[in-house]
């Protein structure tokens, strides 16, 4: 019997959408997974520059 795993990514970019609905199908083969990209803000830049932003 199969039921729905629903994911929550804290993210819009599909490619990391489409990340954790893989490994999450890969680990819950007989889940039907539902994989919802969401804005989570960081407060950092879209391009961090330096130590200072990449930490």
């Amino acid at each position: 019997m199969s039921s729905l795993l629903k994911v929550i990514v804290g993210s819009k970019n599909p490619v990391k959408i489409n990340a954790a609905k893989h490994i999450f199908t890969m680990y819950f083969p007989n889940n039907t997974i539902d994989c919802l990209g969401v804005n989570a803000p960081s407060n950092v830049p879209d391009q961090p520059i330096g130590e200072d932003e990449t930490l």
